[in-house]
């Protein structure tokens, strides 16, 4: 079967994408890696965290899929993705689940390729969020760091140190300090950002400061950088050393302070890359920084179509910026593009809206 549009991710900009395709009339099929829908999001979000309905300044306009808005009290993350689901389950959108997109190749239409199968279509959206984990990128990173909070309750009992300074490292410190509270649990939160000023929502450092008033024995740790991996042979254990201080003793001696944590006791909250080196590995067009492989951010149209027609990139897959192409195929200005729920339904509508106004 030939499809008007496939769309690769079922996070937020997938699901506007694939509902707004069946409002139009469009046959549509999503391609997802995960189990179910918004599966990233429920991968990267500690259980508890709050979703907001958060609105760039400069927008005005209304969700454009109603039923992904958050709800204005807050909601978390588990309860979100409860409510989306059974949206989608009354629309019948046709979603493949546990199926990874590997590639595509054109030649007038667009044949995709999974895990799985190859399927044909007009267009192609790659709705496939900023997934990549970043690395700590120290000396003696050898086995992997947690990156999200799964289970909570491993950690009680130990002191534990969060490492990012976003949204992401605030939510896993505040579930952290909320479950030792509740269970009678002294032992600390660490939170370190290697720069002195931490970037978070204005709703979630209010319901960060809430969990400190109520007694959260949550520690800052501002201009802390993670600086050495090794085995402590004494303990049998690996760890992880932050610097939190460091002072000039001479020209050539400098007097370094820091903190050394099991490694098992990190939680590393530092973000995701953008997924530049897919799109290259794609034949997409990206602008790069140097001669940085895979830091590069997409360069699109003003429908957020690629250099390749009939190519899509919408969602977090080109946050927190991307290139607008001019009309005359030059490339012009910067455009911020935060990674809010908001802007990728916002992009996944829009996008399907202009594949329907130009249908061959």
């Amino acid at each position: 079967m030939d499809y008007d549009v496939i769309i690769i991710g079922a996070g937020p900009g997938g699901v506007a994408a694939s509902t707004k395709a069946k409002e139009l009339g469009l046959t549509s099929l999503t391609i997802e890696k995960g189990d179910d829908i918004l599966a990233g999001m429920t991968a990267s979000s500690p259980p508890g965290k709050s979703v907001y309905p958060s609105v760039p300044k400069d927008s005005k306009n209304e969700f454009a899929i109603p039923f992904l808005k958050p709800p204005e009290d807050k909601i978390s993350t588990e309860d979100y993705v409860k409510k989306v689901k059974e949206e989608v389950k009354n629309r019948e959108l046709k979603i493949n689940f546990r199926e990874e997109f590997t590639g595509f190749k054109k030649d007038g239409l667009i044949t995709v390729q999974t895990s799985r199968d190859e399927y044909v279509a007009e267009n192609l959206v790659l709705a496939i969020g900023s997934s990549i984990p970043r690395d700590l990128s120290i000396y003696g990173e050898a086995t992997p760091i947690a990156r999200t909070l799964h289970r909570p309750e491993d950690y009680l009992g130990k002191n534990v140190l969060v490492i990012g300074g976003g949204n992401a490292g605030a939510g896993v410190v505040m579930s952290l300090s909320k479950l030792k509270r509740e269970r009678g649990d002294s032992t600390v939160v660490y939170w370190a950002h290697r720069s002195e000023r931490f970037n978070i929502d204005r709703e979630v450092a209010r319901d960060l400061g809430e969990e400190i008033l109520l007694g959260g024995n949550i520690r800052i740790l501002q201009g802390a950088r993670p600086i050495l991996s090794e085995v402590d042979k004494s303990l049998g254990e690996r760890r992880l050393m932050i610097r939190t201080d460091e002072h000039l003793m001479g020209d050539d001696v400098k007097l370094t302070y820091g903190m050394c944590f099991p490694l098992e006791n990190v939680i590393a909250c530092i973000g995701f890359k953008g997924p530049a080196a897919i799109f290259e590995k794609l034949g997409i067009e990206v602008m790069v920084h140097g001669n940085r492989k895979g830091t590069g951010i997409a360069i699109l149209d003003d429908n957020l179509q690629t250099n390749i027609e009939g190519v899509y990139a919408i969602g977090g897959a080109i946050s927190p910026s991307y290139i607008r192409r001019t009309m005359g195929g030059k490339h012009h200005e910067k455009v911020r593009h935060p990674n809010f729920i908001y802007t990728a339904v916002r992009d996944g509508a829009s996008v399907i809206e202009h594949i329907y106004n130009n249908r061959r």
